[in-house]
Parts: structure tokens; sequence; C-alpha cells
């Protein structure tokens, strides 16, 4: 249960992060870079929850 919550969690600062990074480089808005950084946040939180459920 603890790494459904680290999951979840954690998942909201790696998608503003995600976000920021693709502001940064001037990639530009729309559905495809929505779509980007929700797999990347997806993949980083469910990695986390693994790291946590791992340790």
């Amino acid at each position: 249960m603890f790494a459904f919550i680290v999951g979840l969690v954690s998942y909201f600062p790696f998608a503003w992060y995600a976000h920021a990074y693709l502001d940064d480089h001037g990639y530009p808005p729309g559905i495809t870079r929505k779509l980007v950084v929700f797999v990347i946040a997806s993949v980083l939180a469910s990695l986390a929850s693994y790291c946590v459920s791992w340790i």
C-alpha cells in the first residue's frame, strides 16, 4: 500500500518537471506533448513505486 501512495504522490512532481523541461526546450504545446508528459510521469512514478516495494 505504501508503494501505491509513493507512486501516486510522485506522479505530480514528475509531470510538473517534464512539463517544465519541455517548456524550456521550446517544444510546441499540443496533445502530443501532453501525452509525452503523461507517459514520462507514469513511467517514472511506476519506477518509484517499484523501487519502494522492492526495498
